[in-house]
């Protein structure tokens, strides 16, 4: 991992992001110390904001890392070190599969950050490529997202796609029954 990527990532956002005192003094810790930066000095500030674990601080915690996921994405691309860096935020600070969709608030942030990716994705051709399709899995597992979470957010903007006439093999996703019979409904309808 490119720590200086981290660093700068991290700086951004706590001189730009309106974000807690407490979620830039950790954000301020980690840009200071980097990869270095140890649970236990995390808890140290913590317990200095009021916080007595790193479960009470969970919404806090991905909040930053939802700041750090929209500066990795300001390009539309995700690289490999932000990827590492997001990995290494969610380790430190305990993030699991699943948490971001616990936060209604936080899990509609989420969601619109994907389908905005998406809609990316489908603008210039209409379909997914390989790269898109991997840039689509690191969107998945950034946000600790099960395959269904992620399909139920993805498919909107893939019917999209399919109504503007995409090849639906071109996609890279998955439409159950209800999908394909909703979608065959509305199309028989409209014609």
């Amino acid at each position: 991992m490119n720590e200086k990527n981290l660093k700068n990532i991290l700086s951004y956002i706590i001189s730009s992001e309106a974000l807690d005192k407490s979620i830039n003094e950790i954000a301020s810790q980690i840009e200071s110390k980097g990869t270095g930066t140890t649970r236990k000095e995390c808890l140290a500030i913590l317990n200095k904001n009021g916080f007595k674990t790193l479960q009470s601080f969970k919404i806090n915690s991905l909040k930053l890392i939802v700041a750090t996921a929209k500066v990795s994405l300001k390009d539309s691309i995700i690289s490999e070190d932000e990827i590492k860096s997001i990995r290494f935020l969610k380790l430190l600070l305990d993030i699991k599969e699943g948490d971001f969709m616990k936060d209604n608030a936080i899990a509609k942030e989420v969601s619109i950050i994907i389908k905005n990716q998406v809609e990316l994705m489908f603008s210039n051709d209409e379909k997914i490529d390989t790269n898109e399709s991997i840039q689509k899995v690191n969107l998945q597992e950034i946000f600790g997202l099960s395959y269904d979470e992620f399909a139920e957010i993805t498919n909107e903007a893939a019917i999209a796609a399919w109504d503007r006439g995409s090849d639906l093999i071109n996609l890279d996703t998955y439409f159950d029954g209800n999908e394909y019979q909703k979608w065959w409904d509305k199309n028989k309808k409209d014609s």
